[in-house]
């Protein structure tokens, strides 16, 4: 009884970890990576502008 028990207890928590881990790649996925696209794009785009600006 004692071993089913900690086997169960032992699976219950590696699951809930993975479950974790997959709900926080998901989030960085959805909700960083886009922001830091657009942040790199709004970079680039200002390096352009500041060439435009300084250029003949």
């Amino acid at each position: 009884m004692n071993k089913n028990f900690v086997a169960g207890f032992v699976a219950g928590k590696v699951f809930t970890l993975a479950a974790l881990v997959a709900a926080g790649v998901i989030y960085k996925k959805r909700r960083i990576d886009p922001i830091e696209r657009k942040w790199e794009f709004v970079q680039e785009n200002r390096k352009k502008a500041n060439r435009k600006r300084i250029a003949p």
